[in-house]
């Protein structure tokens, strides 16, 4: 997402990315039993500089952030997830959920898995297919990010029970970019959000991945908020 976000912000921010060492390659927590929210986000606050300026979450908890006085911590979906867990230690100025994955039922959450395990396997064709909207350069970092994904951590997601994570506060300004149509966050829990004090918006649309989906969308959606 940094080369997403970096004309957003000017253009000139040197953007490095920082995975948690969850998902099972550098940390084996996966070995070692249940690997979940929780691990996330622990392992996500191991990676970061601490009180980044902004925060956005999306994906399976990578962050991308400024290194040294951090101004942007990033994510998308189920690092809206581990966002929620981690915002209370990580203490942002502000955060962002990008159709955060907030709650799951058990299965859904075997599904997630199965359907990480099966990209692992897409080229090129396969993506553009399932991402019509999607520019080359998107699908290249899809390709990019899947050579990296390790594959023994797709089983870590199902933990057999229902989660929800889903805030009951904003625990710094938050704002939430939802999908047009959400199936993370349905009109319900969108407007108990608001009623709570986040600033909801959706980008009219647009799929799961606001970013890819519909750029400026997505950069509308900040708007007045970066």
């Amino acid at each position: 997402m940094s080369n997403t976000l970096s004309p957003v912000l000017g253009g000139s921010l040197d953007l490095d990315h920082l995975s948690p060492k969850s998902l099972g390659r550098v940390s084996g927590r996966t070995s070692r039993g249940e690997y979940g929210p929780e691990a996330w986000a622990d392992d996500v606050l191991e990676s970061v500089p601490a009180n980044p300026e902004l925060a956005l979450g999306h994906s399976l908890g990578g962050l991308e952030s400024v290194p040294a006085n951090p101004e942007l911590a990033l994510g998308h979906s189920l690092g809206g997830l581990v966002l929620a867990v981690a915002v209370e230690r990580m203490r942002p100025a502000r955060a962002v959920y990008e159709d955060p994955a907030w709650r799951a039922r058990p299965e859904r959450q075997a599904q997630a898995a199965q359907d990480f395990m099966a990209q692992k396997t897409w080229g090129r064709d396969q993506i553009a297919a399932a991402y019509p909207r999607w520019s080359a350069d998107d699908i290249d970092a899809k390709l990019a990010a899947l050579r990296c994904f390790d594959p023994e951590a797709a089983p870590s997601l199902p933990t057999g029970r229902a989660w929800d994570y889903t805030p009951a506060r904003p625990v710094v300004p938050s704002l939430v970019q939802l999908a047009d149509p959400s199936d993370l966050v349905p009109p319900d829990d969108a407007q108990r959000l608001r009623h709570a004090g986040f600033e909801v918006r959706v980008a009219a649309g647009a799929g799961h991945s606001i970013h890819r989906d519909d750029y400026e969308g997505f950069v509308a959606s900040l708007d007045g908020w970066l």
